[in-house]
């Protein structure tokens, strides 16, 4: 499904079963009279949390995808208000999981990797040098600083896809035992309702 889908602003009826989709796009949150969707028969994984913002949207049809539990239980019976309920709730508990995780890599990248991880994290070297110079925080404080720009850099992404890119980052870096750390605590928080 291209990610130009969105920009059918009028689009009342979506019908895209059987497609072997795997993956909507974040412009299909953007369909805001959109009022019949479906999706059945597909490869779909997750669901986008901003769905919960198509307030018009009264049909929906999500069976026979892969959808990861409890999602599948709750798009079974094709009710939309606990499957938004779902939606949210899964929103904010990545966005607590990615909060945990970020003070979790800035108490642990070393001093000596601060530099290479922000330049990972894609920071501006204006932005790396304000934060090495700064005397009055520590280390971790530094880092949290350095995460927070990143996040905000981030904001199109999705609190889980943020998640995803900073484990990738780990990957990159060759910090190991912080990924390991890093992964076994979004596993458990992922199964820990908050």
């Amino acid at each position: 499904m291209p990610d130009s889908i969105g920009e059918l602003k009028y689009l009342v009826h979506l019908i895209a079963n059987n497609n072997e989709i795997s993956q909507l796009p974040k412009s299909i949150t953007s369909l805001r009279n959109l009022q019949h969707l479906d999706l059945s028969e597909n490869r779909l994984r997750y669901l986008p949390a901003g769905l919960r913002h198509l307030y018009l949207l009264k049909d929906i049809n999500f069976d026979g995808n892969s959808l990861f539990e409890p999602l599948q239980d709750v798009c079974k019976g094709k009710q939309l208000h606990p499957i938004l309920c779902y939606l949210e709730s899964a929103d904010e508990r990545d966005e607590k999981i990615l909060r945990k995780i970020t003070e979790v890599i800035a108490a642990n990248v070393p001093s000596e990797d601060f530099e290479f991880f922000c330049q990972k994290l894609q920071l501006g070297q204006a932005d790396i040098e304000a934060l090495q110079n700064t005397r009055a925080l520590k280390l971790k404080e530094k880092m949290m600083k350095a995460l927070d720009i990143w996040i905000n850099k981030n904001q199109a992404l999705t609190y889980g896809e943020m998640i995803e890119k900073l484990i990738r980052m780990l990957v990159m870096t060759g910090m190991h035992h912080l990924t390991n750390k890093v992964r076994a605590l979004r596993l458990c928080s992922q199964s820990v309702t908050f």
